[in-house]
Formats: structure tokens, sequence, C-alpha cells
């Protein structure tokens, strides 16, 4: 409260203020109206007023009655002087010339944005581009992208080659606020994440703030990326059009009245769906955007921006020719798009500016799938009505200036919902997570001042708040930042800063989407935390026109977003259980050095970046490396100007390997059944190895035939990974060797580093009988690729099988020996077992020493009634199973076994088998009659087939290493899910040891 009252007096303050003096506003501009920021203002009367424009070209100054000298000066453009009688509120506009002797070298696209401008500042940790200088970088197809050159700058991590996230300072690619005129977008990629959503015959400049944020922003941990489109009155229609390889774009603007009101209007839409028909494919995918913007100037002192943006991912294969589907009944559609509306309402008061922003931002997709009598339909859907209100002051008493104000945004989400009809809904039920509605709020202030001639200081402080689910979080976000001027060219600087983020996006570790959902944080998903410090030193050195800047920083963040090892995310509604919170830090090292003036431009920059994380639950708790600590990152960017018609560019990118988790081993699992075996993964730990480095270089020329003409064009040619260099995306294992995945046309041999040796285990497997015979298989543990699933299963057992082991069973006292029954097997038939008694195996070998395990006997619950019969549709036969038990009081867990004999009794694959396995917990039907039916997928069945059915109540723990099993077996997405090390109860070993009395069922299909 006294917060909100101290905000309103400032308020009311800035009205109040100083109301004897007389203000003097105006806006400087090009000779095409374009706005000129950090223009240097000079107002002399009795003493000399100083001051820079914003980023609109505005600037204003209290001045008193009487005679002014006023002078404004810009590099690349002719001083402006004039002298006047100042007698009441005065507003102008200022029409900057270009300087003579500089127009072979200066082509006015958009507004100045100069990241030396911050030498003057308190800012660090940003950087800043034009429209001019991300249009002149060489990228594939001719598509300029926003994306692409940020992951240039220092600080930035990309993802996976070619994918749009941005991992920034050891964050996540969850934790950037990326803005378009001020509305958040969600997702930043076309084409599977290959191009951004951005069109950049739109872009005015882009601003990425990776650390020492203003006040004004949050919500997010890691970096704001403001992306700003043209805002400036055109003087005259101009139409600008591109067609590239992979899209064409149209752009229009329009005066209405000059001055006073405009238009644009930019589509594109990509056609790779007809390219790829030259080379006699179907590819029914395109994508398309659409920009628009209305501007209206109602008075020299207000001003109103309309800006829309809509664009959307297609696919549909329902357009495809039907024989390229084999004449099935198949079809696939698939929508993903963003919409945003922003209305913006600029106003110059006499002793400060406000601005009001009303937003609406739209994220969904749908995915609908059908395959004969089988449907499948996806939805998810994020959609935020937000306002903010910021007021600026830029005088105050001549040395501080204030920027407060306060913003609220309205998440809607509706996360998963699917809708499945047909066989398929056996594995995968119509559900949908519960909607939810958040409301997040914020109050900020901020002060600039000028301490001394040489120290500069900037404090803030933002108030955040989520209310959701009945919940209510609240974090204070201090922020503030120094600068020293150690000389006219030299600055020290140091920030700290604290965010928080209300709202996550559920993504699997493993393998990123464009169907990643964002879901608000909830009673038992916190608020994520970081706090950074950094400090830096800038120098400029105008004879060269060169900025070099050179940082540190330390970041602390809580309550990550993780996810427990094995998550499977990939049409899950229940994605909640399956995530972690936790810890992390990142540090690093930051170098640019940037040429933003003559006929040579670019930049150079290099990242030296260690990102950690820690969860409890993952990784046996010990910190671990984050997936994309790409340790160095490098790159090199050139634009020349060889004349006025022709102009090169260069981008050498070098950058480290990303880290994996790989398979180094795995072990034999006998069925429940005892017939057939898996093969269970053994992962090395989180992210413990490095794929190999990898650089790649761009080239590309621009031609301009005629440059001075009204009617101009220009032709665009490059070469995308000049000499073909493949960037690895990960591993996959098999039998005969490592496979590495690359990008790139010629894959070639690259190192990977760092993997393990696994040290092999003696692994456990037990199967108790109906006659009460306890059967336990001994082996060990192998390499990842000693065997695969077409491996000979007599001589996989003959390898890894221990004889010659001496396996004990305790119990009370009493020790019984388990003879050797040969090819690493034990049993005992003659063995008196309690239900409900603790029981300890004990097995000791020459080869890998002694291992131990206890468990507790489950009581047999048999069936109350079972049957198996055959399932036949239009194109498949399954075995339907229906059953009932009755449930005893207590939690309890139970697994169905369906294991399929042919006709001939032969099972044909050993390593593959045929055992179904159904998981159940009697969470709802507790002492109750437990009653389902189920049809066994994946299997085809005939007419006179034997079934054996076998149901057993079996340990929590063993239920939860047999889930991880069947999902590893059965899930959809079992190839997006997260690397899993199985829980074991062996001591020291692999496998489990679960003793439980089955009771079984012969059927004969009819």
């Amino acid at each position: 409260m006294r917060l909100l009252i101290f905000f309103l007096l400032l308020i009311f303050s800035l009205f109040t203020a100083n109301a004897q003096q007389i203000r003097m506003s105006g806006r400087v501009v090009d000779s095409l109206l374009m706005p000129l920021s950090s223009a240097h203002v000079f107002c002399e009367q009795q003493k000399k007023k100083t001051t820079t424009t914003n980023s609109k070209g505005d600037f204003f100054v209290e001045l008193n009655q009487g005679l002014v000298k006023l002078e404004i000066t810009y590099t690349g453009y002719k001083k402006f002087s004039a002298r006047f009688n100042l007698v009441r509120d005065t507003t102008l506009q200022i029409v900057l010339q270009t300087a003579a002797e500089e127009l072979e070298e200066v082509t006015i696209t958009a507004n100045r944005t100069l990241q030396s401008d911050q030498f003057q500042t308190t800012r660090m940790s940003t950087n800043s581009l034009s429209g001019k200088e991300i249009s002149s970088i060489p990228v594939l197809g001719g598509e300029a992208d926003v994306i692409k050159t940020i992951q240039l700058l220092p600080g930035v991590t990309k993802g996976a080659d070619g994918t749009t996230d941005l991992f920034v300072r050891g964050g996540a690619a969850d934790q950037n606020l990326v803005l378009l005129d001020g509305a958040p977008v969600y997702n930043t990629g076309h084409l599977f994440g290959f191009l951004s959503v951005f069109n950049p015959d739109v872009l005015d400049k882009v601003e990425s703030i990776n650390g020492a944020f203003p006040a004004e922003y949050g919500g997010r941990l890691s970096s704001i990326l403001d992306v700003t489109s043209r805002s400036s009155f055109p003087a005259r229609t101009q139409v600008k059009g591109n067609i590239g390889l992979l899209a064409s774009r149209l752009m229009i603007e329009q005066p209405i009245l000059k001055d006073k009101l405009s238009f644009t209007l930019a589509g594109r839409r990509t056609y790779v769906d007809q390219v790829v028909k030259l080379v006699g494919q179907d590819l029914p995918y395109f994508f398309y955007d659409l920009n628009g913007k209305i501007l209206y100037r109602p008075n020299p002192n207000s001003r109103l921006e309309f800006t829309f943006y809509e664009g959307n991912d297609v696919l549909s294969f329902s357009n495809v020719p039907r024989a390229s589907l084999r004449n099935r009944n198949i079809t696939t559609d698939f929508v993903l798009g963003n919409s945003t509306q922003t209305l913006r309402w600029d106003r110059s008061y006499r002793k400060f500016n406000s601005t009001v922003s009303l937003y609406r931002t739209v994220f969904q997709y749908s995915i609908r799938n059908t395959y004969q009598e089988n449907s499948l339909y996806v939805t998810s859907r994020i959609e935020d009505f937000g306002g903010k209100w910021v007021v600026t002051s830029d005088s105050i008493h001549n040395r501080v200036s204030i920027t407060a104000g306060m913003e609220m945004i309205r998440h809607q989400v509706a996360p998963n919902r699917i809708t499945t009809t047909g066989e398929i809904s056996d594995i995968l039920k119509s559900n949908s997570s519960l909607p939810q509605t958040s409301l997040e709020s914020s109050l900020f202030l901020q002060g600039n001042a000028s301490i001394t001639k040489r120290l500069n200081a900037s404090v803030g402080l933002r108030t955040s708040s989520a209310y959701v689910d009945q919940t209510f979080y609240y974090n204070l976000e201090p922020r503030f930042s120094l600068r020293y001027k150690l000389d006219s060219v030299t600055a020290l600087k140091f920030s700290f800063s604290r965010m928080s983020q209300y709202l996550h996006r559920v993504s699997s570790a493993a393998v990123a989407f464009p169907t990643d959902i964002w879901y608000p944080v909830t009673r038992n998903v916190k608020p994520q935390t970081a706090d950074q410090v950094a400090l830096g030193v800038q120098r400029t050195i105008p004879e060269r026109n060169l900025f070099v800047s050179i940082e540190g920083y330390y970041k602390w963040m809580h309550q990550l977003i993780g996810y427990k090892e094995g998550a499977s995310l990939l049409l899950n509604v229940d994605f909640e259980k399956q995530l972690v919170q936790g810890q992390g830090r990142a540090y690093g090292l930051e170098v640019l050095i940037k040429k933003e003036s003559g006929k040579l431009t670019g930049w150079l920059s290099y990242t030296w970046a260690v990102a950690e994380r820690q969860y409890d639950a993952v990784n046996g708790g010990q910190w671990f490396l984050a997936r994309y600590d790409r340790r160095h990152n490098a790159a090199l960017v050139l634009n020349y100007q060889l004349s006025k018609k022709w102009s090169l560019s260069s981008v050498f990118e070098f950058i480290s390997g990303s880290r994996f988790t790989p398979i180094i081993g795995q072990y034999v699992v006998p069925s429940p059944t005892l017939v057939g075996v898996d093969l269970i993964p053994v992962y090395a730990s989180a992210n413990s190895v490095k794929l190999a480095d990898t650089h790649r270089l761009d080239i590309g020329a621009k031609f301009r035939p005629h440059p001075n003409k009204k009617f101009q064009g220009e032709w665009f040619a490059g070469v995308y990974n000049v000499y073909n260099r493949a960037s690895p995306i990960g591993i996959v294992i098999m039998p005969n060797g490592v496979c590495v995945m690359l990008s790139g046309c010629i894959p070639s041999p690259l190192a990977v580093e760092g993997i393990e040796q696994l040290k092999p285990k003696i692994v456990i497997s037990t199967q108790l009988a109906p006659s009460g015979s306890l059967i336990v298989l001994i082996t060990k543990s192998i390499g990842a690729l000693d065997a695969g699933r077409g491996s000979d299963p007599q001589e996989l057992i003959s390898q890894i099988a221990l004889d010659s082991a001496e396996v004990l069973l305790k119990h009370d006292g009493t020790t019984d020996v388990l003879p050797d029954l040969g090819n690493g097997l034990y049993g005992n038939v003659n063995l008196n077992l309690v239900p409900g008694q603790f029981y300890e195996l004990v097995v000791k070998t020459k080869e890998l020493g002694e291992v131990s395990a206890v468990t507790q006997l489950k009581g047999q619950v048999p069936f109350s009634s079972v049957n198996a019969s055959l399932y036949n549709s239009t194109y498949d036969s399954l075995a339907q199973i229906n059953y009932s038990l009755q449930d005893p009081q207590g939690p309890n867990w139970y697994m169905i076994n369906v294991q399929k004999y042919s006709q001939a009794n032969q099972i044909t694959s050993y390593l593959n088998p045929r055992v179904f396995t159904r998981l159940v917990r009697d969470s709802v039907y507790d002492g109750k009659v437990l009653q389902e039916e189920f049809k066994v997928l994946f299997r085809k069945f005939s007419k006179g087939d034997t079934v054996a059915v076998f149901l057993s109540n079996i340990s929590e723990e063993y239920y939860g290493f047999l889930k991880a099993r069947n999902d590893r077996r059965y899930n959809l997405s079992a190839f997006a899910s997260e690397p899993l090390n199985f829980n074991s109860n062996v001591k020291g070993g692999l496998g489990y040891f679960n003793l439980h009395v089955p009771d079984a069922r012969i059927f004969v299909l009819e």
C-alpha cells in the first residue's frame, strides 16, 4: 500500500513541479521523417542545458521565458541552429539534412540504432540491431531473420542448428520474453523452427536485453527481445517486394493525411511446397505472415498506433493425392499460429510523457489425424489480454529522469485437449488438462541520475504478482546499475537485477516441438526467480567508429522447472506430475567489438559460458551441465559496401557442441511370465557427453542496379555453409556402432567426447510360480553396442549369464540356498513363503562381488472373473480381455500379463516378446469390485491361438519399475522422453527383486 501511495504521489508531482517554467518539446527526424534517436540537443539561455532524443526522436526541456539558442547535432547530418523568443509552451519538429560529404556512405532505411549509444547511459548487457543490419546478413534462402542474427551476438546460445530457440546466459528457451510492438509472442518459429515469425521488411529496430533489466520489463528470467516495427509517417507511397527461394514478401506504406494518418501492410508466404514438386515430391506445407500498422497523430502532442500480426503454419496431408497414401484413409491436418493486436497511445504533457498500451495475443495449435476408423484430435491455446501504462519524465531538476508505470495481464490457458476414437483410444484416452486463468500484475518505478560528472546511477523497483488457482504469489524485483566514466571514451559499469517468472513452457529437454505447451504457475509449481550481477567495461574509438564491450556475469536461478527422469510430455495431459523444481547457476564472459559506420561494418563476438542445474529427483541430486551448455561461442559478421551498387557480406560462426545423455549400456530383464526378454538401457550421468564442435561460413552479395532512382530493386545471392560442415544434433546407438545424427548435406565422422565406460553390474530378475517355486535369473549388464533387438537370444544369455554364484534367500533368521540350474538360473521348489513377510536375496560372485535386495511377499489377489475373446476390425485382429476382481482394502497395484502362443506353440522372437503388460492402480476402486475391458494392442491374433492371462498383486516400487518399462515400449512419444535410469532395489546392482504369486488362466481364442 505504501508503494502504491508513493507511486500516485510521484505521478501527481510530475503535474505540479516547476510550474513557473516553460516547456519546449520537439521531435528530430531526417528528410524521410524517420525519427533520429540519441541526437544531441543544446539549449542556451543564461545557462546551457543539454539532453538527447529518445527512441522516437522526441526531447523536451524546461526553460525560462526569453531568448533561446537551440542547436541539434547528429553524426552524419548537418548541425541545426536557431534563435527565437520563447513565450509559451512550444512544440517543434526539426528536420536534419544529411551531411554532403557522407552521402555515399549513408542510406537511411530505419531509425538509427547504435550499440555505441549505450556508452552515454548506465545500460549494459544489451544488444541493439537495426533493420538494415538484419537484412544485410547472408542467410539460407535469402530470408533475413531476426532470431538467427540475435544468435550471433554475445550471451546468446542456439539450440539445435537451424532452430529459433534462444538460450541466454544459462537460461532455458522459455525464459525469454519476446515482444512485437509490446505484445508477447509465444511461438517465434516458422517452418518447424527454421525461420522466425518476424518479417524483415517491417522491422525498425531490435533490442535484446540480457541483464541490467529496466524496471518496466519483467515476466521472464533470462532476456527481453523487444522487436519494434516501422513507426514513422511515410512521405509518399512506398512499395517493397522480395522474391526468395523459400518465401516471397510484399509491403505497402501509404500516407493518407501528411504527417497525420498513414497505414502499412506487409505479407509473406512460403512456397516450399511448390519447390519440392520440382524434384517430384509432395510437401503439403506452407506458412504465411500478415503485418499491419495504422498511425494517427491528432495533434503534435498525441500519437495513436494500432498494430496487428497474424501468422500460421499449415500442414495438410488430406490434399495429397490418394495414391501417395497407398489408397488408405489417412489424413493429417496441422495448424499452428500466432495472432497479436496492439493499441498504443503516446501523449506528451507539460512535464512528462505518457504511453498507454492495450494488447491481445493468441498462440494455438490443432492436430487432427485419421486412419481408417481411428482419429486423434489435439488442441492447445493460450490467450493474453494485457494493458501497460508508462510515464516518463526526462528532466526533473535537470539531473534526474523518472520512469514509472503499471502492467496487468490476464492469461487464459487451455494446455492440452485430446480426443480419440477407435482402437487408438485404448492406449490414448480422450482427456484434457484443466484450463487455467491467471492474473499477472506489476508496478514499477525507476530513476536515472547524474550523481557527478563521472558517475551515473539507475535504481529501480518492480513489484510483481500472480493470482491463479486461488493461490497468490508476490515478488519484489529490485534493479540497479552504475556507470563510472574513466575518461571521455572509457566507462566501467555494474548492474544487479532480480527477475520473476509466472509462466513456463512444458517442453521435453530431450527434444523440442512447435507444439510445446505454455502453462502458468499453480499451487504445486512455484514461480521461478533469478538474481544476476554483471560487471563490464565499455570503450568507444571514435576515429575508427568502433564500440568495444567486455562483460562478466554470474546468475543464480531458483525454482527452475525441470522434468523427472523418463518423463514423457508429448500428448500428456497430466504433465504437472512430470515436473520437478530445482536450482541453477550460470556464469561467463562476453566480448563484443562492433563497427557501425563506414564502408566496412559488422562485429566480432565471443562468449565463454557455463550453465548448470540441480534437481533432487534427477541425476541422483548431483549438479550437472545443462543441455545447452555450449562453452565457447564466437561469430564474425562483416558487411562491405564496394560501391553504391555492390555490397558483400559474410558470417563465420564457431560453437561448442551441445550436451547429451547417451546410452552407455543395457541389461536383460525377462518378461513377467519368463517368456522373452527386454533390453533395458543404462544411461550415463546427465548431459555428460559433449557433441562435436561445429563451425560454418556463409557469404552473400547484394546488387542494386539503380540506387538513385525512384523505383529501385536489388538482387541478393548467397552461399549458406560454404564448406558444408555437418552439425551434430544427436546420437543414435546402433548394434554395429554409433550413428551421429547430423544437419548437413555430406555427413562426415565427428568426434564425440567424454562417453563414460560402463562398469558391469549384477542384474537380478525373479519370478514366483503359483505353486510357490522361486526362479531367479542372475546376469550382468553389458555395453550399449554389445546387443540389439536382432541379437541371437541364446548367445546373448550365454554371454551375460552368471553361473557358479552363491544365491541365498534370508528370512527371519533362516537362510535357504538356491541351487544353480544352469544358464544363469537359480531356483527352489521347496520354499515355505509367507505373504506379508520381508525376504532378503543375497548374490555373491567371484567376478562382480556381492549384491543384496529386500522385498515383501505380496498376497495373491485372484480374478473374480476373466475371459479372452477374438476382436476383429476391418484391418486388424486383436485379443479382447474382460476381467473383474475384488480389491482388498488399502492401496494396491496390479500387473496383468497377456501371453500369446501361436497354434504351433512357438515363440517367434525372444528379444521382442509377445507379452502384453497392463498396469492398474486401485485409487478409484479401493475396497470395491474392479472391472475392466481392454484390447491387446500391437499383437496379431488368429482363431485357435492360446492366450494365457496372469494377474499379480505387486509392490508400489515394482509397479514404478514396470511402468517406466511399459512407457518405453508402448508409449507413442517414447522417442521424446527424458533419459531414465530405472529404479532398482538391488544394492550395488540392477534389476528388481520382487515376490508375487500370480493367478494364471488359459484360453483358446474362438
